[in-house]
C-alpha cells in the first residue's frame, strides 16, 4: 500500500498513531517501522514530535510507555 513512498508525518499524524493503534494513522507508521515507506524529517521536526509526544495528555491516552 506504501511501498517506495516518501512521507514527511505531521505530528497530529504520529499523534494519532499513538493514541490509536489500530487506526490509519497507526498504518502509516508500521509501514515506515517495516521499511514498506521511507519518513522524511528534519531535527526540528524530530524534536517537535518528541515534545509533542510526551504531553501527559497523550501518554496517558495512549497505550505506550517510555523507554529507558
Amino acid at each position: 500500500m506504501f511501498r517506495d513512498m516518501r512521507l514527511v508525518l505531521d505530528t497530529d499524524v504520529v499523534v494519532a498513531a499513538m493514541r490509536s493503534p489500530q487506526g490509519a494513522s497507526a498504518a502509516i507508521v508500521r509501514a515506515a517501522r517495516t521499511r514498506q515507506t521511507t519518513l522524511l524529517t528534519s531535527v526540528s521536526l524530530a524534536l517537535e514530535y518528541e515534545a509533542v509526544c510526551y504531553r501527559a495528555e497523550h501518554q496517558l491516552a495512549s497505550v505506550l510507555t517510555r523507554r529507558k
